[in-house]
């Protein structure tokens, strides 16, 4: 279930009509969606995405896929994208950067575990045809360069 995001911002006019644009072409997956800045709207423009498919929204809390066992989130991350794909379904991480920003500079074993669950999302991608919407406030590593990317402008200063 997605919060109320409309208390949090409604996305800009420009990102709203450029997603009337590639809705269609997301309609079969293929190539993930990113969006990307500080600005607010993020969720409720993937809402949005969902409403134009006439498809569900499954926002994916990525603390409840990630498993500290060896093989659990892989089969956790399997269970997602097969469930999108059951019920036609798309899907949304939000907090992306946390996953595929600056990958290569991570160097403790936590680090290390986040670029093992990465590359277990980018495995799942690989086989999903289905939408797959991700939200970042940093640019993205070089791992969803293929991606569609729209920016969220940082709303104005008061």
């Amino acid at each position: 279930m997605l919060p109320n995001t409309r208390a949090q911002g409604r996305p800009p006019a420009a990102v709203t009509a450029r997603l009337r644009e590639l809705a269609p072409h997301l309609r079969a997956g293929g190539r993930p969606l990113v969006f990307s800045g500080a600005g607010p709207g993020k969720a409720e423009a993937a809402a949005d995405l969902a409403r134009q498919l006439g498809m569900q929204l499954h926002r994916v809390d990525l603390a409840e896929v990630v498993s500290r066992y060896v093989g659990e989130t892989e089969r956790n991350l399997t269970a997602v994208f097969d469930a999108a794909d059951a019920e036609r379904a798309v899907l949304f991480f939000d907090e992306a950067d946390a996953l595929f920003g600056r990958r290569s500079e991570r160097l403790d074993d936590r680090e290390r575990n986040v670029d093992a669950v990465a590359g277990a999302l980018l495995r799942a991608l690989e086989t999903h045809r289905g939408p797959v919407v991700f939200a970042s406030a940093e640019p993205l590593g070089p791992e969803l360069r293929g991606a569609a990317e729209l920016a969220f402008p940082a709303p104005p200063r008061a």
